[in-house]
């Protein structure tokens, strides 16, 4: 059984030191349970093959680096799924076309409409493109 070592605790992290002696600074959150800071733990470990030489990471000391944003593809359900109103407009729209005043519900259906003739069956998108779609 695999097992890894605390050695140090604060209110936000904990150091633990991994079989293989790699060691990580794990962040913590209130409540938490026991199982879930151990899995956790656990997502920080990687034991496979180490770099034979610091000098040949692609990555040194002093730089600055970014996060690098995939741009997805979504195919056309998903493109569609994220160009919808949201269920709560969608559901509230509805409450007010019941009470009489169906300007919400049109709406909403012309945006849906839009989305359908806009975003194609059977089509990819990269997300990075789809609220240009509706333009």
């Amino acid at each position: 059984m695999t097992k890894a070592k605390i050695t140090g605790i604060t209110t936000d992290s904990i150091s633990v030191e991994f079989p293989d002696k790699s060691v990580a600074l794990v962040p913590t959150s209130k409540g938490q349970s026991l199982a879930d800071i151990t899995t956790t733990i656990f997502q920080f470990w990687d034991p496979t093959e180490k770099w034979a030489n610091i000098s040949d990471l692609p990555i040194k000391v002093g730089d600055e680096v970014t996060p690098i944003v995939e741009d997805r593809v979504l195919d056309y359900q998903e493109a569609r799924v994220s160009l919808y109103p949201s269920l709560g407009d969608q559901f509230d729209a509805a409450y007010w076309a019941r009470e009489g005043d169906d300007t919400q519900q049109k709406n909403i259906d012309a945006k849906i409409k839009l989305v359908k003739e806009k975003v194609e069956k059977g089509k990819t998108y990269k997300e990075s493109e789809l609220n240009t779609l509706l333009d």
